[in-house]
Order: C-alpha cells, then sequence, then structure tokens
C-alpha cells in the first residue's frame, strides 16, 4: 500500500522542504520513497543538490526524486484519453484538441494530472511525497472523485436517454480504468454510469483512509502564514482530506501554534536538518477525521477549522446535503437512518458543522 502525502500552506512557508524532508526521514526508516514534483519549480533539484528528470533520479537509499512538469503530465495524460477515446468511440470528438491548449481549459488539469499521479502509485513506491502543486491546485486535485461523482450522478439520466450518451457509454469504463486503476468492460451507459461510480468512490476512499493519502500543514513564525494555513486546514475538510500535522518552518516559538492548530500535533521544521523535529509516521497516521456521524443523535459533525460560519452554505436535496464551505463543496450522501429527516437545526460550535436531523 502506497501512501501520498502532500502539502498545504502559504507560498514560501517550506512546502518543499517538508517533503524531502520527511521523504528524507521515510526512506532511512527503510520505506521504498518518492519525491515527485509536479512542477518545473528549481527548489527540490537545489535542496536534493541534484538535477531532476522525468525518470526517476536515486538520491539516496531507499530515496529516488522526479520532476515531471505539469505540462507534461497533461500532455502524457491527454494523449492517453485521445488513445482510450479512439478504442471505444465510433466517432472521437477529442482528437481534434492538443494537449497544448488544455491551458485554455484548466478544468481538464486536475483530472489530467490525477492520472499522471495514479501512474506512480503503480511502481511500487511505500510512500510518495508529492510536491510542486500550489494549495489551490492541490485542493483540485484531491476533490475531483466528489466533483466528477455528483455530475456522474445528477447528470446520468438525462445523459443515458441522448445519442451523446450511448455514444459516449463505452468509453466512460475505460475512462475510469485511466484514472482510477478500476478495470472495467461494459457497453451500456446505465451499468458504466454506476460502475464509474464505484471508482469515484474507491477514490474518496483514498482520502478517507491517512495511511493511504494525508496532508501537512506547513507555516512561518508570522501571523499570516499561520492564518493562511489554518484556511486551507478547513478547506481541506469537505473533500475528505485528512491532515496530520504542523510543520512550523524557522518558527522558534510553538505553544501558540500548538494552541491555534489544536488538536493537530505540531514540529519544528528548520533547512538545517539536525535542528528539525518531525512527526513519526505512526503519528501522522492518527489524523482526526473531519466527519463524524451519530446516528443514535441523528447528528452530523464537519470539523471546519479557521472557516467564518458566513463562509458555509447547506442545501438538502433528497438523500443529499450539500455542504459549500470556503472554495469547496461536499455531497454527503446520508446514512440510510437518516435519508428522509430534513435537517432540524445547524449550528457551529467549536469550529465544527454540526446538523441535527429530525
Amino acid at each position: 500500500m502506497t501512501q501520498i502525502l502532500s502539502f498545504l500552506g502559504k507560498g514560501g512557508s517550506g512546502r518543499t522542504t517538508a517533503a524531502i524532508a520527511l521523504a528524507r526521514q521515510s526512506a532511512a526508516g527503510g520505506a521504498r520513497t518518492l519525491v515527485l514534483s509536479l512542477g518545473s519549480d528549481p527548489s527540490p533539484d537545489m535542496l536534493l543538490a541534484q538535477d531532476l528528470a522525468a525518470t526517476p533520479t536515486a538520491i539516496a537509499p531507499n530515496l529516488e526524486a522526479v520532476r515531471m512538469p505539469a505540462t507534461a503530465a497533461i500532455n502524457r495524460g491527454w494523449e492517453e484519453l485521445q488513445t482510450l477515446e479512439a478504442q471505444y468511440l465510433k466517432t472521437p470528438f477529442l482528437r481534434n484538441i492538443y494537449s497544448s491548449e488544455l491551458a485554455l481549459l484548466p478544468g481538464f488539469e486536475p483530472l489530467l494530472l490525477l492520472t499522471e499521479l495514479r501512474r506512480w502509485l503503480d511502481q511500487g513506491y511505500d510512500r510518495i511525497c508529492l510536491d510542486g502543486l500550489s494549495s489551490p491546485e492541490l485542493l483540485r486535485l484531491w476533490g475531483v472523485p466528489e466533483s466528477l461523482d455528483w455530475y456522474v450522478r445528477r447528470f446520468r439520466g438525462a445523459i443515458a436517454d441522448s445519442e451523446f450518451g450511448r455514444n459516449l457509454g463505452p468509453f466512460l469504463p475505460a475512462l475510469s480504468a485511466a484514472v482510477f486503476s478500476v478495470g472495467l468492460s461494459i457497453d451500456d451507459w446505465g451499468p458504466a454510469a454506476r460502475l464509474l461510480e464505484t471508482a469515484l468512490e474507491q477514490g474518496r476512499s483514498l482520502l478517507a483512509d491517512p495511511r493511504k493519502a494525508m496532508a501537512i500543514l506547513t507555516t512561518r513564525s508570522d501571523r499570516v502564514s499561520q492564518a493562511v494555513a489554518l484556511q486551507w486546514w478547513g478547506a481541506a475538510q469537505p473533500i475528505g482530506l485528512r491532515v496530520g500535522a504542523v510543520l512550523a518552518n524557522e518558527t522558534p516559538a510553538l505553544d501558540d501554534l500548538k494552541r491555534d492548530f489544536a488538536p493537530l500535533p505540531v514540529f519544528a521544521l528548520s533547512s538545517a536538518a539536525a535542528d528539525s523535529v518531525l512527526p513519526s509516521f505512526d503519528v501522522l497516521n492518527r489524523a482526526p477525521d473531519p466527519l463524524t456521524i451519530d446516528l443514535q443523535a441523528r447528528q452530523i459533525k464537519l470539523f471546519l477549522p479557521g472557516l467564518a460560519k458566513e463562509s458555509v452554505k447547506l442545501s438538502q436535496s433528497g438523500p443529499e446535503i450539500t455542504i459549500e464551505a470556503g472554495d469547496q463543496r461536499r455531497n454527503l450522501r446520508l446514512p440510510v437512518a437518516l435519508q428522509g429527516r430534513a435537517v432540524a437545526s445547524a449550528r457551529f460550535q467549536e469550529q465544527s458543522l454540526i446538523l441535527s436531523f429530525q
């Protein structure tokens, strides 16, 4: 099983430093580890004292690093999708769209980057430290399963009855296999959509297990950097991304941070490795669950640190609750015991949104 570590924080807060420090610690503990840089920033090269390329470079025992610029990842992912489309569709419509044009369609980028990440998950690494994406880009990447699942479920009926849907049906299982490593073979849109939903559910389950995916906050000593880290913590919760710790870069006093970021553990990060105090991976794997459900009390609790009550919107449609928090949205399918019950109250308490049902 591969664990993906990603990093949230203000630009300049030490995300790359944290990724490399934890990658070195992981490799020193015997885990086969990869630093995967999805960008063109030269910082990883300088910190690792190596010129990184699109093929893995050995850094130390059990430690490798690779640079995959976002444009190269998009090019490769787009070529793969075009190949699948030509195989499964009678009339391909992507063949005249070139990967170089995708900058005009940024909505495609998270999907194709997720395809690239899936490719590295198949290479037998125990741990991947993901670097090179800004915090908004990272959350869009992890939000793909949740957002795409909503569109599939909402538009499934309309698409199934259209000529477009009947033509597209055989292609969607192959697309889900490419992105989520789920092998499917089916000719009908309805079952294809249901199996694609299963694949997306598996994508969400990746986020639900801290042993598979986790984010770590990075901050500096200034209050702006700390406030931004707190907001990213809150923004990660609606999509189900667990946050395991705070790494404070070049911050001499940690007492205020420990109070502001409780219950997360706070550790010291320094450009001088000997001065860093890093969390063990056992500690990280105990990341708090962003969502808890109490069926007996008929309550759902979503932890939203750093977000004001005014930035959270709530709506209910059938068996789903849609929660908008900042720039993130989560469509929460209610447990059977709560389906058919209206929300009786919604209140903020101790940085959490608490929904009570009739």
